[in-house]
Protein backbone atom coordinates (compact mmCIF):
# COMPACT_ATOMS: atom_id res chain seq x y z
CA UNK A 1 0.00 0.00 0.00
CA UNK A 2 1.27 3.71 -0.64
CA UNK A 3 0.21 7.40 -0.10
CA UNK A 4 0.12 8.58 -3.61
CA UNK A 5 0.74 12.23 -4.25
CA UNK A 6 0.42 13.46 -8.01
CA UNK A 7 1.80 16.97 -9.62
CA UNK A 8 0.84 18.85 -12.89
CA UNK A 9 0.92 22.75 -13.74
CA UNK A 10 -1.77 24.34 -15.34
CA UNK A 11 -1.18 26.84 -17.66
CA UNK A 12 -4.63 28.36 -17.32
CA UNK A 13 -7.57 27.09 -14.78
CA UNK A 14 -8.81 24.00 -16.45
CA UNK A 15 -12.08 23.84 -14.75
CA UNK A 16 -11.96 20.63 -13.79
CA UNK A 17 -12.13 18.91 -10.39
CA UNK A 18 -8.87 17.10 -9.35
CA UNK A 19 -10.86 13.67 -10.10
CA UNK A 20 -11.55 14.84 -13.36
CA UNK A 21 -8.43 15.86 -14.37
CA UNK A 22 -7.20 12.37 -12.58
CA UNK A 23 -9.23 11.05 -15.54
CA UNK A 24 -8.19 12.92 -18.39
CA UNK A 25 -4.54 12.37 -17.46
CA UNK A 26 -5.34 9.10 -18.52
CA UNK A 27 -5.71 10.12 -22.25
CA UNK A 28 -2.56 9.63 -24.91
CA UNK A 29 -0.78 12.76 -25.67
CA UNK A 30 -0.49 16.60 -24.42
CA UNK A 31 -3.38 17.98 -22.51
CA UNK A 32 -4.98 21.13 -23.30
CA UNK A 33 -4.04 23.81 -21.02
CA UNK A 34 -1.39 21.57 -18.91
CA UNK A 35 2.02 22.01 -18.84
CA UNK A 36 5.01 19.14 -20.12
CA UNK A 37 8.25 19.08 -19.41
CA UNK A 38 11.04 17.03 -20.82
CA UNK A 39 12.09 13.65 -19.03
CA UNK A 40 15.19 14.96 -18.61
CA UNK A 41 14.70 17.91 -16.28
CA UNK A 42 12.05 16.43 -14.05
CA UNK A 43 14.82 13.20 -13.36
CA UNK A 44 17.64 15.93 -13.02
CA UNK A 45 15.58 17.83 -10.40
CA UNK A 46 14.80 14.66 -8.52
CA UNK A 47 18.43 13.50 -9.14
CA UNK A 48 19.42 16.72 -7.18
CA UNK A 49 17.42 16.11 -3.96
CA UNK A 50 17.73 12.62 -4.24
CA UNK A 51 20.82 11.34 -5.66
CA UNK A 52 20.82 8.33 -4.77
CA UNK A 53 17.03 7.78 -6.55
CA UNK A 54 17.44 4.93 -9.36
CA UNK A 55 16.42 5.72 -12.76
CA UNK A 56 14.87 2.33 -13.78
CA UNK A 57 14.15 3.59 -17.23
CA UNK A 58 9.87 4.10 -16.41
CA UNK A 59 10.05 4.49 -12.97
CA UNK A 60 12.38 6.33 -10.42
CA UNK A 61 12.97 4.53 -7.60
CA UNK A 62 14.29 5.56 -3.89
CA UNK A 63 15.26 3.91 -0.67
CA UNK A 64 15.81 5.40 2.30
CA UNK A 65 13.89 6.49 5.62
CA UNK A 66 12.98 3.25 6.82
CA UNK A 67 10.96 3.07 3.50
CA UNK A 68 10.89 4.55 0.42
CA UNK A 69 9.21 5.99 -3.26
CA UNK A 70 8.27 5.70 -6.47
CA UNK A 71 8.43 8.26 -9.41
CA UNK A 72 5.97 7.48 -12.02
CA UNK A 73 4.82 9.47 -14.97
CA UNK A 74 2.31 10.63 -17.37
CA UNK A 75 3.43 10.97 -20.76
CA UNK A 76 2.80 13.95 -23.57
CA UNK A 77 4.55 11.94 -25.60
CA UNK A 78 7.77 9.63 -25.73
CA UNK A 79 10.16 12.51 -24.24
CA UNK A 80 8.00 14.76 -22.07
CA UNK A 81 5.91 14.47 -19.11
CA UNK A 82 2.64 16.01 -18.24
CA UNK A 83 1.95 14.19 -14.70
CA UNK A 84 4.27 12.69 -11.94
CA UNK A 85 3.38 10.66 -9.27
CA UNK A 86 5.13 9.77 -6.40
CA UNK A 87 3.93 6.47 -4.66
CA UNK A 88 5.20 6.38 -1.18
CA UNK A 89 5.62 3.62 1.15
CA UNK A 90 3.31 4.30 4.37
CA UNK A 91 6.72 4.73 6.78
CA UNK A 92 7.57 7.52 5.01
CA UNK A 93 5.24 9.01 6.82
CA UNK A 94 7.25 9.24 9.68
CA UNK A 95 9.58 11.49 7.97
CA UNK A 96 8.28 14.59 6.98
CA UNK A 97 11.15 16.04 5.53
CA UNK A 98 11.81 13.11 3.22
CA UNK A 99 7.90 13.79 1.80
CA UNK A 100 8.38 17.79 1.80
CA UNK A 101 11.51 17.38 -0.52
CA UNK A 102 9.48 15.30 -2.71
CA UNK A 103 6.92 17.90 -2.52
CA UNK A 104 9.81 20.67 -3.01
CA UNK A 105 10.88 18.81 -5.99
CA UNK A 106 7.69 18.83 -7.97
CA UNK A 107 6.69 22.76 -6.50
CA UNK A 108 10.54 23.79 -8.17
CA UNK A 109 8.94 22.24 -11.63
CA UNK A 110 5.90 24.74 -10.95
CA UNK A 111 3.68 21.61 -10.49
CA UNK A 112 0.69 21.80 -7.59
CA UNK A 113 0.36 18.70 -5.33
CA UNK A 114 -2.93 16.90 -5.50
CA UNK A 115 -3.41 14.61 -2.26
CA UNK A 116 -5.83 11.64 -2.90
CA UNK A 117 -6.20 10.81 0.33
CA UNK A 118 -7.52 13.98 1.84
CA UNK A 119 -9.18 15.18 -1.78
CA UNK A 120 -7.32 18.64 -1.39
CA UNK A 121 -5.21 19.91 -4.38
CA UNK A 122 -2.91 22.61 -3.21
CA UNK A 123 -2.00 26.44 -4.12
CA UNK A 124 0.20 26.05 -7.41
CA UNK A 125 3.52 27.74 -7.26
CA UNK A 126 3.99 30.58 -8.76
Amino acid sequence: MSYDLYFWREEKPAGKTPQDMMKSFQEDGPQKGVAIWPRNAVITAFKSAFPEIQDEGNQLVWEGAGSGFTVEFAYADERTIKLIVALCGWKLLDSPETMNQVIAVANGLGCALYDPQSNKRFEQPK
